[in-house]
């Protein structure tokens, strides 16, 4: 409840138009997309997800991705973790840091649905979703088991006044009663 209310005190200071900027992290499949979007609409926000600017096709990286023209973008939603790619300045810089937690089952669902859904819809497709294949999905449970533990306690220990961990992203309404 505290993190909800300290949540709800951080997007109070971008509705006085102070500037503000959330970084969102969370493993593949977590509901960063999804969260940032209402977010980002919801505070009138640009969200910039990495993906769309790291991959340039399936599995082939952008070269002209540069991490560091996202690290300072104020008044901001940065959804993605790229850990290798100027992380701990990008969550210096930033006032918020917002960790999605998800249920190991409910994140290879969500890929499997999500490789369906591209692979039928002739809408714009996501470069990572494209492609799914047992070794991803081996990796995004060795990810859940070994990696996440890590990723939180560095996140606890370096960044825990700006830190809102989500572990149910369902119990989050991201609603604007006023609009």
């Amino acid at each position: 409840m505290v993190k909800f209310i300290f949540l709800q005190n951080k997007f109070m200071k971008l509705r006085e138009n102070l500037s503000m900027t959330i970084v969102v992290l969370g493993l593949s499949c977590s509901g960063k997309s999804t969260f940032s979007n209402k977010l980002g609409k919801l505070l009138n926000l640009e969200v910039f997800h990495l993906d769309s600017y790291y991959w340039e096709s399936p599995w082939i990286v952008d070269k002209t991705f540069d991490i560091n023209d996202f690290v300072e973008k104020e008044n901001s939603i940065i959804d993605g973790n790229y850990f290798n790619y100027a992380f701990t300045e990008r969550l210096d810089y930033c006032d918020c840091i917002i960790y999605i937690d998800c249920n190991i089952f409910v994140r290879i669902f969500r890929m499997i649905k999500r490789h369906i859904t591209y692979c039928l819809t002739p809408k714009k497709k996501n470069a990572v979703s494209q492609k799914i294949n047992f070794y991803f999905v081996f990796i995004t449970i060795y990810k859940q088991i070994y990696l996440q533990p890590k990723i939180l306690q560095y996140l606890k220990n370096n960044y825990h006044q700006k830190l809102v961990y989500i572990k149910n992203i369902r119990s989050i309404h991201l609603e604007d009663e006023n609009v």
